[in-house]
């Protein structure tokens, strides 16, 4: 596959699974899964953080190198794909300055000092990215409540602008962010519902929610 088709093929990707990165001994370009699986310098991300991996993904362009595709244990398509650390640090360090993103600031932390521990020992990082089955991109839609009820939602091109909206919608306006993928809530996020505050928490996407106008909620101090 040609450098320029795998932005496409991070389009097909599966979110009901995990992506793994990890840097094998040997920097062998035909490891298998089993080498990932056991490879002690791995990391899991799923959820929120593998949205912004696929992002960050994206935005590497020709630094990104497919390998081939592999079919894993629970029957899953999987893209293997590698990048030098270097460019990988790089493309975080844009993505950071930028200050939007999916997941919250502790896990992006974490992400960023498993990338500099692997700097010192590894030159080059490897991706085991699930993707659905066929040729149909994933569509993604912010969907979010405002402190009257009205629902919104809004098509997003690219994973890039889906992160840029959810980061604008998180004000003192709205209660209720989340994201729909191909129809489909993933993540969702509540604002506080005190008097004045915009403080923001992840929740499960289908846990117990208001719907309609946001009650207000005034602390009272002592």
């Amino acid at each position: 596959m040609k450098n320029r088709d795998t932005g496409d093929m991070l389009s097909l990707f599966n979110s009901s699974g995990s992506i793994t990165i990890s840097t094998p001994e040997q920097g062998d370009q035909n490891v298998s899964e089993s080498d990932f699986m056991t490879n002690s310098n791995k990391s899991l991300v799923n959820n929120a953080m593998a949205l912004d991996i696929i992002m960050l993904l994206q935005l590497m362009g020709e630094g990104l190198q497919f390998i081939k595709t592999i079919k894993s244990a629970e029957n899953l398509k999987i893209a293997v794909l590698t990048c030098d650390i270097n460019t990988l640090m790089l493309v975080q360090f844009t993505m950071n300055k930028k200050g939007f993103r999916f997941c919250g600031e502790r896990q992006w932390r974490h992400l960023r000092k498993w990338i500099k521990e692997t700097s010192n020992k590894a030159s080059l990082v490897y991706f085991h990215v699930p993707l659905i089955y066929g040729d149909k991109k994933n569509e993604y839609h912010v969907h979010y409540r405002k402190n009257t009820g009205e629902e919104i939602r809004i098509f997003t091109d690219n994973l890039n602008e889906c992160a840029r909206k959810i980061w604008e919608l998180k004000n003192l306006t709205n209660y209720m962010v989340c994201v729909e993928e191909n129809g489909e809530r993933i993540l969702r996020w509540d604002k506080e519902i005190t008097f004045n505050s915009n403080k923001w928490k992840s929740c499960p996407p289908d846990e117990l929610e208001i719907i309609g106008k946001m009650p207000v909620i005034e602390k009272i101090k002592g």
